[in-house]
């Protein structure tokens, strides 16, 4: 194995005897061994794996862990699909082969930003675990095998220091790979300049959020006003202008002699105790929600509704009955036309049941080859996966890691993807979508119920 440079790099943890399977060219499967670093290198955490040529002893250590009935396990090379992890063949002489001077021509060795994902598995009759990671640009890394067991918690507990990890809420052996918020808000008020002290931006912060805030504040006031004054005496600004905002403030002139104050040690502004009183807000009375009896009388014999207008004027007053929404939220978000009959409603739904399958198996039976030569389809695939797994699992409807609801969740966006591929997702789609779903309890009216609302947002942007 490769020396380490300590000048420039620092192991944080480490994991020898790991090993990668590869195939030679008689298509037999050989073991290359080699040690799994975690480096803190200028630049930040790096996730490394280095062969070790020197591992001669290979075959007898690596079966050390296992009783004297060893088994050999079968993987297969589908970066997607990391489940073929099941014992095989009791082992005979020489059906492991090992490499002790072979080059692995696929290095590892990324930043811990670029890390997108990975798969953890374990094996079922011995204590066999491996990890395979997956970077942001579509990269599959083959797995590493850790021969000892518990040795990969001890890793990911080290790797959980330098990201966020949190495991997917469709795959139970895939964990979604996250920076640090911290450090996230940490480089943007650096960004912002906004201290001397760049460091310790968001260390203040915490420690006081209201005097942070209005120092920052301030300091942003006080350039404004520098650059102004600057504008000013240049001649920048017209007269006719300075003199339009001064009488303007005047008459919006409030008196504040009411409202108690304390200046802090820090004289960019001015600390409010006291709230302002505000005018009280006039309460109009709702109405009572609209209920069965009342929406049936709106159709006519062959399921027209009759009035559209008032309905929407009784449902804006006062609501809808949950036990109707599942009917009427399709009206009012364009599933159904308002002036449709109840036969063509049977027909159209049909229909836009087969679009909706046709549109979901275009995503679902998309490789991982594909996926890879397709950065802007990985990129939201990655966002979907992370924002499903941050649903809120307190609402029981959603509660439980292998809730199928959360599947649903998942294939209604990637299937939205598919449907506008323009818009595509954003973050905060899913949150609009999740009340939708508890609401149909079924995944194509909620997907057409989805296009709907978001028709309605683009013509109202």
């Amino acid at each position: 194995m490769a020396a380490l440079d300590p000048i420039q790099e620092k192991v944080v943890y480490s994991v020898t005897h790991t090993y990668i399977k590869v195939k030679n060219g008689s298509n037999k499967e050989e073991y290359i061994y080699g040690t799994l670093l975690m480096l803190e290198k200028p630049d930040g955490c790096h996730i490394e794996w280095r062969e070790d040529p020197t591992h001669v002893d290979a075959v007898n250590d690596s079966w050390d862990f296992i009783n004297a009935d060893a088994v050999s396990f079968t993987y297969s090379n589908s970066a997607a699909e990391l489940t073929d992890l099941t014992p095989t063949a009791a082992r005979t002489e020489g059906s492991c082969r090992m490499i002790n001077q072979q080059k692995f021509h696929n290095p590892i060795n990324f930043h811990v930003d670029n890390l997108r994902s990975f798969k953890r598995m374990k094996g079922k009759l011995v204590k066999n675990s491996c990890i395979m990671f997956i970077l942001d640009c579509g990269t599959s890394h083959p797995p590493i095998y850790f021969p000892k067991g518990g040795v990969t918690d001890k890793f990911l507990h080290h790797l959980g220091k330098k990201v966020i990890i949190t495991q997917s809420a469709t795959d139970g052996n895939r964990f979604l790979v996250s920076p640090h918020q911290q450090e996230a808000l940490e480089s943007s008020f650096d960004a912002l300049n906004l201290f001397a002290d760049q460091g310790s931006a968001l260390s203040r912060f915490a420690a006081d959020p209201v005097r942070g805030t209005f120092t920052a504040f301030a300091k942003v006031s006080k350039l404004l006003t520098n650059t102004l004054v600057a504008s000013e005496d240049k001649n920048s600004v017209p007269p006719e202008i300075c003199d339009q905002l001064r009488i303007s403030v005047e008459e919006n002139e409030t008196d504040f002699s009411a409202i108690h104050s304390t200046q802090p040690e820090d004289p960019d502004f001015l600390f409010i105790d006291e709230k302002a009183q505000l005018p009280e807000v006039e309460k109009k009375p709702r109405g009572e929600p609209l209920k069965r009896a009342v929406w049936e009388k709106f159709f006519d014999a062959e399921g027209r509704v009759t009035n559209p207008e008032e309905l929407k004027q009784i449902i804006y007053r006062g609501g809808v009955s949950h036990d109707l929404r599942s009917e009427v939220w399709k009206f009012l978000l364009s599933f159904y036309s308002w002036d449709s009959t109840t036969r063509e409603r049977e027909e159209f739904r049909k229909t836009k049941v087969d679009e909706y399958f046709a549109m979901k198996l275009q995503w679902k039976s998309m490789t991982e080859s594909q996926k890879s030569r397709f950065s802007d389809f990985r990129d939201r695939e990655s966002l979907i996966e992370k924002d499903v797994s941050r649903t809120d699992r307190m609402t029981p409807f959603f509660s439980g890691d292998n809730n199928e609801r959360l599947h649903q969740l998942n294939d209604i966006l990637m299937t939205f993807v598919m449907y506008d591929f323009n818009l595509g997702y954003v973050q905060g789609m899913s949150d609009l979508l999740s009340p939708l779903l508890l609401v149909m309890e079924n995944e194509v009216d909620t997907f057409w119920c989805f296009v709907g609302f978001m028709n309605l947002l683009v013509s109202n942007a």
